[in-house]
């Protein structure tokens, strides 16, 4: 991937803003005045402190106080953490100014002044700072800030969307607002603290370079033997395009890379990693509260390597929750100290692999991109990987989402149409429609020399991506036809055959005969049922399998599933879920089951077995 810029050539040009080796010096010799103005003779701002103080109130939430240290560092105190340690910590230790701001002032010296020694002096010396004045006065510039809610206004490094649109990109020591550099502090009603620094994106408005680079990049992951050789690399760089524009994006689309061993999974998210940089967060062993408690407020990407199934999935079950949540910014919250609960939203994207994908449900699905890697052709060479350039062509992708944001809403909503017209709902279309849009802001005319249309006709994405056609929506059923098929293949203690039958069994046999034998024996089949807890009745010459809302049976049935829960469960809720605009699905009744009359969801022979049915044989 040779390019027409250097790192030398970026190095140069590079502007470093202020502050970035250091902080601004606030403190006169004691007894000095700072600006002309004399020790403790300032005027007061809005909120009470002197003007240019380094310290920045933010606002107050219960019994903490939250501000913006010297340094721009985020500091939550409560009443007693204003003590001298704490103080002097918030003015990053500027003794001289806390003496300039706040002194404290000994005993009026005796006689007269010597020649030279200045009258302030000779009246009294500045002795120290007066903690006493300090502390209501930062509670009150706090207070004066109003409530503080940091989940909605704290913003930790990645990119962001201003209030205007505008893209943001808070690169830990400094924010890149377009052309212009700042240093971290409240924009717009928002609070971007200092952190640890990110990679910034290439200082050079290089529209050549960004589509030389990502052009490139994308003809090197067409190196590897995707399924959907067409797709799945166009896919990935809009998936890196995701990861490097998480918090500013509506929808984050995660990416699921799957292959037997030897495909090239982990060399490809090396890959992926060396582009984004310190953009992103790799592990190949985590739980959900290491990548929360890494990531905090911030939006950068986290990047998972074998994420493999497991006997006991409860670990991986609830990092794929956080990838839900973290898919629309949903609100997390967790435990915290003192019996305090701890909220943030998370706006990082993900990127998955492993051989086997983890057990995912429909709602997991439709968030993800699924690319499924084959091995490579003996006749194929391995991909060509040049490590030296992977960190620039990140950095020039990054500048070129940057130039390029102010065209996403326009080019998301063309995709989103033509993968309306390919069967996608609007989940469907935030998920392609995203990654296909940040594909699209990297790479620009580019489309036309790599055969991938993007120009006026973008018709082909309508066929490439036809829902009805995708592995992502393979196993993406409805709730509830998981819970019928939940309900349907449980084994009863009926033996035929040497084997165990099980409930749909039972239903598809006796409705089966019901044309031929109308006089088929219903005490026998509901004999077997009732060992299930539940029994077919006929309502209106049809035949219905009456499934009670809550029963001892029903509960075991659904044992360890999302459909039950403590005493109750919820199977029937999801049954009823089934559209159903005539009745002729599902009915809600009373039945006498195995001797008690209870509340009932009917479901429809016909409906479950009929020429239409849900369950006939597509075969």
């Amino acid at each position: 991937m040779s390019s027409t810029t250097t790192v030398v050539e970026g190095a140069f040009m590079e502007a470093r803003p202020a502050g970035d080796d250091g902080f601004e010096d606030f403190s006169p010799a004691i007894g000095e005045p700072l600006n002309g103005v004399p020790p403790g003779k300032w005027n007061r701002r809005r909120d009470g402190l002197p003007e240019g103080c380094p310290v920045t109130p933010l606002g107050i939430q219960g019994k903490n106080f939250f501000f913006l240290d010297h340094a721009q560092q985020f500091y939550g105190y409560k009443a007693n953490d204003f003590n001298q340690a704490g103080l002097e910590t918030l003015f990053g230790g500027d003794y001289n100014y806390l003496c300039w701001a706040w002194p404290r002032w000994g005993k009026p010296k005796q006689g007269r002044p010597a020649p030279g020694e200045l009258i302030a002096q000779f009246s009294a010396d500045i002795v120290g700072y007066d903690s006493a004045r300090i502390r209501p006065a930062m509670m009150a510039a706090c207070k004066t800030k109003g409530i503080w809610n940091g989940m909605d206004k704290l913003r930790g490094r990645g990119a962001w969307k201003a209030s205007d649109g505008r893209l943001l990109l808070h690169c830990g020591n400094v924010i890149v607002d377009g052309d212009t550099e700042k240093l971290p502090d409240e924009i717009d009603g928002c609070v971007y603290p200092a952190l640890g620094p990110l990679s910034r994106p290439w200082p050079k408005a290089a529209e050549a370079d960004s589509k030389h680079h990502g052009a490139n990049l994308l003809k090197l992951f067409r190196q590897w033997n995707f399924k959907r050789k067409d797709v799945d690399p166009v896919l990935l760089l809009g998936a890196v395009g995701v990861c490097f524009l998480g918090g500013a994006l509506e929808w984050r689309s995660a990416t699921y890379l799957t292959g037997d061993t030897a495909t090239g999974k982990s060399t490809l998210l090396g890959v992926i990693e060396s582009v984004l940089g310190d953009w992103a967060m790799m592990s190949t062993n985590t739980t959900a509260a290491g990548i929360y408690q890494n990531i905090g407020f911030d939006a950068t990407a986290v990047i998972l390597d074998e994420l493999e199934a497991a006997e006991d999935n409860r670990k991986m079950t609830a990092i794929i929750e956080l990838m839900r949540q973290a898919s629309s910014g949903g609100l997390m919250f967790r435990g915290g100290g003192e019996h305090q609960g701890v909220s943030f939203t998370s706006r990082s994207a993900f990127i998955f692999a492993s051989i086997n994908p983890v057990p995912l449900e429909s709602q997991d699905f439709n968030r993800m991109a699924l690319l499924q890697l084959q091995p490579l052709p003996p006749s194929q060479s391995q991909p060509v990987i040049k490590e030296d350039e992977l960190a620039l062509t990140g950095r020039i992708i990054l500048k070129a989402l940057a130039d390029n944001w102010h065209r996403f809403d326009a080019v998301y909503q063309r995709f989103a149409q033509e993968l309306a017209e390919g069967g996608h709902n609007g989940r469907g279309q935030k998920t392609f429609g995203t990654l296909l849009t940040c594909a699209s802001l990297i790479v620009g005319d580019k489309w036309q020399e790599l055969d991938v249309p993007l120009g006026d006709d973008l018709t082909p994405w309508r066929k490439w991506l036809r829902r009805e056609a995708l592995a992502e929506y393979e196993d993406a059923l409805p709730n509830w036809q998981k819970c019928l098929n939940r309900l349907l293949t449980v084994h009863i203690d009926k033996w035929s055959s040497g084997m165990k039958g099980t409930i749909g069994k039972e239903l598809e046999q006796f409705y089966e005969m019901q044309p031929d034998h109308p006089d088929t024996n219903i005490d026998m089949t509901n004999g077997t049922l009732s060992q299930a807890g539940c029994r077919l009745v006929e309502v209106g010459g049809v035949w219905w399998l009456a499934v009670p809302n809550q029963s001892t049976d029903m509960k075991k049935i659904f044992e360890g599933s999302q459909w039950v829960g403590g005493s109750t469960g919820s199977w029937g809720n999801a049954i009823r879920q089934w559209v159903d605009e005539d009745g002729s699905r599902w009915q809600k009744r009373k039945v006498r089951v195995n001797g008690a009359t209870l509340n009932c969801t009917l479901v429809s022979l016909d409906a479950l077995y009929g020429d239409d049915g849900v369950m006939t044989d597509c075969l």
